[in-house]
């Protein structure tokens, strides 16, 4: 299963505000072209719309540093009204400095002089008012949306990579090779130990309804994993007897942290996959967790050695390893970006490839 993401472009914000100022100029011009007498009014014109782009640009600065994200409604209207007022009072008073400097300052005096003073200036600040407030809350809408869209692509990113995480394991589990040795391994019991038989046939069963069940969310607790690795852990126990040994160390405090879905699994098929090919008897396998700090930290070590893709392609086996690495570097990527860490390290005849991810409370329901 292939599956093929395309980065929407981000536009720049200078590209919006140049055109949205560019295009406030040409409708100034246009809607009062017949009060318009001369090139200074021309200028004058231009002169407000400059001084608009520089105040509200200088607004971005500050409203790039909040995060509208689940803030309270009440809360970003106060702060969008507040900035609208200074940035209102600033633009104001650069276009009449601006006017003053070119147009002399015998106009501004004129003006002060005049019985329209109070309305002239009232009339000004309230247009520029309602341009700013616009402006804002434009801003934060358009800031919204994009987070939102954002949110929807990861989450829309993260449930299709679940959903090929839960097909590449079932391709595990559904292989000729794993029931064939699962139903070998039964039939052999059946004689021999019946009981045993009977908790052999329940943990396949289990086992595999846990890969064929449809899961609702993404994340789940890291005791689910660990309890369907358990399964597949025993039932391979009991196929190779004492050619393998088995420790699992699980910190009690991790075990209600949420994962990924579907994320443990390669990493312990690969240890048996290729432990089994590479390892002196009995294959050594460690299954640990624990909480560092904000980190939750989950390793898989086994006896052997590593083996690069190629050396993976040689042996003839359904593919499993390369590929399931490669969807749980795409899956946490994209689940904790910037903040995890995958490890390999092959020394002192030990593969062990560990996962660092951030360590939460609470299963995420997305």
């Amino acid at each position: 299963m292939n599956i093929k993401f395309t980065k929407p472009r981000s536009i720049s914000f200078w590209a919006i505000q140049g055109t949205l100022w560019s295009g406030f100029t040409l409708a100034y011009l246009f809607f009062y072209y017949p009060s318009i007498r001369n090139l200074r009014h021309v200028i004058g014109v231009c002169l407000i719309a400059i001084t608009g782009f520089c105040c509200t640009s200088l607004l971005r600065f500050y409203y790039h540093r909040i995060n509208p994200v689940g803030m309270n409604l009440s809360r970003l209207l106060r702060i969008v009204l507040l900035s609208s007022i200074v940035g209102t009072l600033a633009w104001y008073s650069l276009d009449q400095g601006l006017s003053g400097f070119l147009n002399g300052w015998s106009s501004i005096i004129k003006l002060i002089r005049s019985p329209r003073f109070i309305i002239s200036i009232a009339s000004s600040l309230m247009s520029k008012f309602i341009l700013v407030s616009g402006w804002s809350a434009s801003y934060f809408a358009f800031k919204l949306w994009t987070a939102w869209s954002s949110q929807k692509e990861q989450t829309d990113k993260a449930r299709a990579l679940a959903q090929e995480a839960q097909l590449q394991m079932l391709r595990y589990q559904l292989n000729p090779h794993f029931l064939f040795n699962s139903l070998n391994s039964i039939r052999a019991l059946v004689d021999e130990d019946s009981s045993q038989a009977k908790a052999m046939i329940t943990e396949l069963s289990e086992f595999l309804r846990y890969s064929l069940i449809n899961k609702q969310y993404s994340f789940v607790p890291l005791r689910q994993e660990i309890e369907a690795t358990r399964l597949y852990l025993s039932i391979q126990k009991k196929r190779y007897e004492e050619k393998l040994a088995i420790s699992i160390s699980i910190d009690p405090d991790t075990e209600e942290c949420p994962v990924l879905g579907f994320l443990i699994h390669p990493l312990v098929e690969n240890a048996i996959k290729y432990g089994m090919n590479s390892s002196p008897m009995p294959l050594q396998l460690i299954v640990k967790s624990q909480r560092k700090d904000n980190q939750l930290i989950f390793s898989v070590a086994n006896t052997g050695k590593w083996k690069d893709r190629k050396e993976q392609s040689a042996m003839n086996d359904i593919p499993g390893t390369g590929t399931g690495l490669e969807n749980i570097k795409k899956r946490m990527e994209n689940a904790y970006p910037d903040q995890h860490a995958i490890q390999i390290d092959s020394t002192n005849g030990w593969v062990k490839i560990t996962l660092t991810m951030p360590f939460n409370d609470e299963v995420s329901h997305e």
